[in-house]
Formats: structure tokens, C-alpha cells, sequence
């Protein structure tokens, strides 16, 4: 099992000017942490991210290969006006964004967290600002990697989306922090 250093990961996500909701389920993300491991996906309790969950999609990833969204929040299905549980969220992105967003998650898969924004158009004529989080957690036994996303709308409390293209599309910027790898040796230490 690969182990990451949780040390470096709190300190690079502290360093990150997130949103209020996406620095408390950064948070709870690294509680859930056994040592330098990367949590387990039974490690999510549902009732302790009630506050997040109409803004939270379960992806299933298998790197360079798929993302296949395993739940979704109910305001982001609101928002875009579709069911999204079963269905490949690689192919719901534009075409100019399919491979960026495939090696996104699959950075993440391996041991990246990654934070963007996006403008999205409304439907009375303004924009909203989306930040998104993509969180990983430890592959299952089929080689199945979760990832939590989190979205955060502000400042609206209701965002209906009148372009889905942008709303799926490429956000306006991305970060990715690599989480530093550590030897099984240098963990038990």
C-alpha cells in the first residue's frame, strides 16, 4: 500500500486560499486518515458531511481509463437537470476538456488533491463562481479509486445553471498538489 505523508499534506492544503465549506471538508478528509495512509472509502460517514452532501459527487476512478460518477448531491443535480449516478463524467465534458479532466482524476487517484474555479453562467443573467475540491481516497480491491468532490457555489444559495457545456467544462483555474509519497519504512518510523 502506498502511504503519503499526512504531515505534508495538512501544511500544502493549509497554504491553499480555499472556501470556508471546502477547508472544513479538507479537514475532516485528513482526520479520516490512518497514519499516512489515504483513508478508506468506508471511512466516509454520510452523517457527518450532512452540511456538504447536496454538494458532494462520489466518483469511482480507475486511472488514465474512466470516472464513473457512483453518487451525486442533490443540488448538483438540480443544478444541471439530470440524474448523474451511473454515468461517465468523462464523457459529460466537452470534448476539448474529456482528456484534461481524465488526467485530473487520475492524478488524484494516484495522490493529488486538486482545487478550481469556474465560472458558470445563470439562468437570470449573472455568473457564479464554483469552487470545486477533488479529495482521494485508498483504492478498493478492483483497482477502484474514490474521489469526494465538493462544490461550492457562492454567493447564491440556488444556482440554477443555464449553460450545462460550461458548467461541465474546464474551470478558469486548477491546482494540483502532488501528495508526497513515503516508503512503508520511512511510516513506520
Amino acid at each position: 500500500m502506498t502511504s503519503f505523508s499526512k504531515r505534508e499534506a495538512e501544511r500544502a492544503l493549509a497554504e491553499l486560499d480555499m472556501t470556508a465549506a471546502n477547508r472544513a471538508l479538507c479537514d475532516h478528509w485528513l482526520s479520516l486518515w490512518p497514519g499516512d495512509a489515504l483513508p478508506p472509502r468506508a471511512a466516509i460517514a454520510p452523517a457527518r458531511l450532512k452540511p456538504y452532501l447536496p454538494n458532494i459527487m462520489l466518483m469511482d476512478t480507475v486511472p488514465d481509463r474512466s470516472v464513473t460518477i457512483r453518487l451525486a448531491g442533490t443540488r448538483i443535480v438540480s443544478s444541471l437537470k439530470t440524474e448523474l449516478t451511473g454515468q461517465d463524467w468523462v464523457a459529460l465534458a466537452p470534448k476539448s476538456y474529456r482528456a484534461k479532466r481524465l488526467r485530473n482524476y487520475s492524478a488524484v487517484a494516484r495522490g493529488a488533491v486538486v482545487v478550481g474555479h469556474r465560472r458558470v453562467p445563470l439562468t437570470f443573467e449573472q455568473y457564479n463562481v464554483c469552487e470545486e475540491i477533488l479529495l482521494p481516497f485508498a483504492p478498493d480491491q478492483n483497482g477502484i479509486y474514490p474521489v469526494l468532490v465538493h462544490l461550492d457555489w457562492k454567493p447564491l444559495a440556488y444556482t440554477e445553471v443555464e449553460s450545462v457545456p460550461d458548467a461541465l467544462g474546464a474551470p478558469t483555474d486548477t491546482k494540483i498538489i502532488t501528495l508526497r509519497k513515503i516508503s512503508a519504512r520511512a511510516s513506520a518510523a
